[in-house]
């Protein structure tokens, strides 16, 4: 995440743009745009093996639609509950995607 403007980025921005005060206000006053932030998880590619160049890549992904969650592995797609995760196999995460949820204050 980008850190919040300095007072040099506003000068900055006002020295440049006739519309700087009325978007910084924006920006400012904006809860999606300042922290703290809430993120959750909806996929996960693990990897599994002893090198990155060999083993399976397996994924996690949450279901929008359903609610659920789904497990891939190569032809088996099966529903699946994240804290059936042991705990040896989180750090094969490979790749976590987050989405930003919601800002801190239920917004």
């Amino acid at each position: 995440m980008e850190p919040p403007i300095t007072p040099e980025g506003e000068a900055k921005a006002r020295a440049s743009n006739s519309q700087a005060d009325i978007q910084l206000t924006e920006l400012k006053t904006d809860p999606a745009m300042n922290p703290p932030y809430m993120y959750n998880a909806y996929a996960i590619i693990f990897h599994h093996g002893a090198t990155l160049g060999s083993g399976h890549y397996t994924a996690i992904a949450k279901d929008q639609a359903k609610g659920c969650w789904r497990s891939f592995n190569d032809d088996r797609i099966r529903d699946f509950e994240p804290s059936q995760i042991a705990p040896e196999d989180r750090e094969k995460a490979y790749v976590v995607f987050y989405q930003r949820e919601r800002v801190a204050g239920g917004i």
